[in-house]
């Protein structure tokens, strides 16, 4: 399948409900005991009770980054919890790329 967007890219707002499950995951993580330290730049979106628009580029950054937090964050959630296209950017089972790709093309096709 050939990938309907250019250069892969899926916007940030495809991608919300695991940016957003990454910032409650956090949030648990540092309540935890022992609390555990998520990345930095997910800190400043902390206590957020809707994740800005402006956050989600950095939280994407974050969890791009860091693919120990992004795997806790895939471990805390369900296809049923953040949707098919936040599921596979998260989990990234075989083919996960271009099946992702074509999800976010019909979700911003007008």
């Amino acid at each position: 399948m050939t990938n309907p967007l250019p250069d892969n890219r899926v916007p940030d707002r495809v991608l919300r409900p695991a940016l957003e499950a990454a910032v409650e995951v956090a949030q648990a993580a540092m309540a935890a005991n022992p609390p555990l330290s998520p990345p930095r730049r997910l800190r400043p979106f902390l206590g957020f009770r809707r994740l800005p628009d402006r956050g989600l580029g950095p939280v994407r950054r974050a969890l791009e980054d860091d693919e120990a937090f992004r795997t806790l964050v895939a471990s805390a959630t369900t296809e049923a919890l953040v949707g098919r296209p936040s599921w596979l950017w998260l989990r990234r089972p075989a083919g996960w790329e271009d099946d992702l790709a074509g999800l976010a093309a019909e979700e911003l096709r007008p």
